[in-house]
């Protein structure tokens, strides 16, 4: 007597139980670009501010508004131009002028006020289920940071 089994429903309880584990990981790959996309940008915008900050006369009024405008020229994606601003909650720009004092006439120690611009974003998720792997809510902090020296004419004079 020969016995027969039925498997039929295998292969379909397979496909059923790593078809959800197959997306969750592909959407986390197109987040993961995402998130390198926006940090790229935020990096681009960063060093295009910091580069107009070296140049800008010291009898300019409102430096920080200027390099806010600057940074928003260089943030082609809507989401981060919408949200980034001096002293902003989802995305801040902090703009830093350090001037260390002159050195002394008999000094070789280099003189090198420089401008820093710094932006945090909190970049949030799409992926369903993402916030249980990364904590946080799903969000994720990227922070870029430029430095740069001030040029010879954008030095103040002591």
């Amino acid at each position: 007597m020969k016995l027969t089994r039925r498997e039929s429903g295998q292969s379909l309880m397979e496909f059923a139980l790593a078809f959800p584990v197959i997306i969750f990981l592909i959407l986390g790959l197109f987040d993961l670009g995402r998130a390198i996309f926006f940090y790229a940008t935020l990096n681009t915008a960063a060093r295009e501010a910091t580069r107009f900050a070296i140049v800008l006369d010291d009898s300019t009024a409102d430096k920080p508004g200027e390099i806010e405008t600057k940074v928003k020229e260089f943030l082609w994606i809507k989401e981060l131009s919408d949200n980034c601003k001096l002293n902003g909650t989802v995305c801040d720009i902090t703009v830093t002028y350090v001037y260390p004092p002159p050195p002394l006439p008999y000094s070789n120690d280099p003189y090198d006020p420089t401008v820093s611009v710094t932006i945090t974003y909190e970049f949030e998720a799409i992926t369903p289920g993402i916030s249980l792997i990364i904590g946080n809510g799903g969000k994720l902090p990227l922070e870029v940071h430029s430095t740069m020296l001030l040029s010879p004419y954008a030095k103040p004079a002591y």
